[in-house]
């Protein structure tokens, strides 16, 4: 089984109650309390500032705070070779729907589960299967 890496649209619904996908997050989480769920660095970035902008300030830092204090939470932090493989994947997509953030987690499909709320997403981790 492969480690499992949350989109940043699971982490907010997850957080923020009045979010429409909070009931499915809270569930997914619960499936998977028991693995590492890894969390890479442009995830977190782009979480946080969702969170903040969505919610508030406070429950932004929290996020941050569980992040880096949780022994089930790793960090993927990015490097010169993730970012220049993120930009190909960029390079190369079409879709205008996708942002840097999702091609970075298209890139780390391949090694990880990806779990997303994102369609257009999905259907691009499944078509580089």
């Amino acid at each position: 089984m492969r480690d499992i890496i949350f989109d940043s649209n699971v982490w907010v619904a997850f957080l923020n109650e009045d979010d429409p996908n909070h009931p499915e997050a809270v569930k997914i989480f619960g499936t998977h309390e028991s693995k590492i769920i890894c969390l890479p660095e442009y995830v977190a970035l782009e979480t946080a500032t969702v969170i903040m902008l969505k919610k508030d300030k406070k429950t932004a830092d929290l996020f941050l705070e569980m992040a880096l204090d949780n022994e089930n939470i790793q960090v993927l932090y990015s490097s010169k070779d993730i970012f220049l493989d993120t930009i190909q994947f960029f390079y190369r997509t079409k879709n205008k729907k996708l942002s840097f953030v999702d091609h970075s987690l298209l890139y780390f499909s391949d090694k990880y589960e990806v779990v997303t709320f994102d369609k257009d997403l999905l259907k691009l981790i499944e078509i580089t299967k």
